[in-house]
């Protein structure tokens, strides 16, 4: 049986709030998800360079900035060349300009968009198996997402809009 962790991060790569902005976002995530799975442990990561932050098994893709090709991970019959790139491309700097191979576009590396939700992130707070409240549309399921209002109280903490990622482990 599969597991299921919520993940919240910014949308801009390079945003980190300040440690005070950081507790409060988890303060928050927990009246969000008072309850998390049995254990209730909550995670809260900071990363010193931007991180892909993404669905795990759901994660089959990246899109090209330039021609705007879904870019396969993995197929039928296994992983796609592209993996080889998308490694070697996490293996360099995230601020470098990477050139990718469908098209020719440049992309600065932290900016490339995942065909399933995620994104690099400076940091990121969520729950494995995490418990559903008010804060929820149509009060939480598994890939559910936060309410509008909810969204917004972590956009004003985050500085930037905010992203809600379920990873799939």
């Amino acid at each position: 049986m599969s597991e299921f962790a919520f993940y919240l991060v910014p949308a801009d790569p390079y945003c980190l709030p300040d440690e005070e902005g950081r507790k409060r976002f988890l303060d928050l995530f927990k009246t969000v998800s008072p309850l998390p799975n049995g254990n209730g442990d909550y995670y809260f990561t900071v990363y010193a360079d931007p991180q892909p932050v993404h669905a795990g098994a759901g994660f089959e893709a990246v899109v090209c900035p330039g021609c705007d090709t879904r870019n396969r991970l993995f197929d039928d019959d296994g992983y796609t060349p592209f993996n080889d790139w998308w490694e070697a491309a996490l293996s360099g700097p995230r601020d470098a300009t990477v050139t990718l191979p469908c098209c020719g576009a440049a992309s600065r590396l932290a900016d490339l968009r995942f065909d399933s939700l995620g994104a690099f992130a400076r940091f990121k707070v969520g729950a494995l198996e995490p418990s559903f409240s008010d804060h929820w549309q149509d009060g939480g399921d598994n890939f559910g997402a936060l309410t509008e209002e909810t969204l917004k109280r972590f956009e004003a903490i985050a500085g930037c809009p905010v992203l809600q990622i379920w990873e799939v482990a």
